[in-house]
């Protein structure tokens, strides 16, 4: 993130695969071969600019498997919690509140972690959108509020003095 001022909203949709095989390779679709995805050891977390962590989805946050699925996920503080048998696509609460992050500095390098705590069973982040707004800088900024002070106050001292030569 390249504005900087204090994060007043965000916004965070990902989009992950969680498979028991790659047809291909790694960047290819979910082989449904018959194994299991294991979406228990599933971890996503956002790391902030500034490092501050935020868990998306810890693991045993899903339950159960699935033949392997990529999913588009928004994560919105006060949605429905996250989790269940199936990984799905859809609008999720996030593990740990986003607005934590509301008052902290924007700018920076963000990051997002995708884990497996065990292995074996590919989990793979395919896209991310991230919108972080904030209240920026002042709309006057200083170097031009100063002369225009002075100007002002330069005025009023012409003023006070054409009225007591009069």
């Amino acid at each position: 993130v390249t504005d900087t001022g204090r994060i007043t909203s965000l916004a965070l949709t990902l989009g992950f695969s969680v498979c028991n095989d790659f047809f291909v390779s790694v960047t290819g679709p979910c082989n449904d071969n018959g194994g299991l995805t294991f979406n228990e050891e599933l971890s996503l977390q956002l790391i902030s600019g500034l490092g501050t962590v935020i868990d998306l989805v810890i693991p045993d946050s899903y339950t159960g498997q699935s033949g392997g699925a990529s999913v588009l996920v928004t994560f919105e503080d006060g949605a429905a919690a996250i989790g269940g048998n199936k990984v799905q696509s859809g609008t999720f609460a996030p593990v740990e509140n986003l607005a934590s992050l509301f008052g902290e500095e924007a700018f920076g390098t963000w990051s997002i972690l995708i884990g497996d705590d065990t292995g074996s069973d590919p989990k793979r982040l395919d896209s991310y959108s991230l919108t972080v707004n904030g209240g920026g800088v002042s709309a006057v900024p200083l170097p031009a509020a100063l002369p225009l002070l002075l100007i002002g106050l330069g005025g009023l001292g012409f003023a006070g003095r054409r009225r007591r030569a009069a």
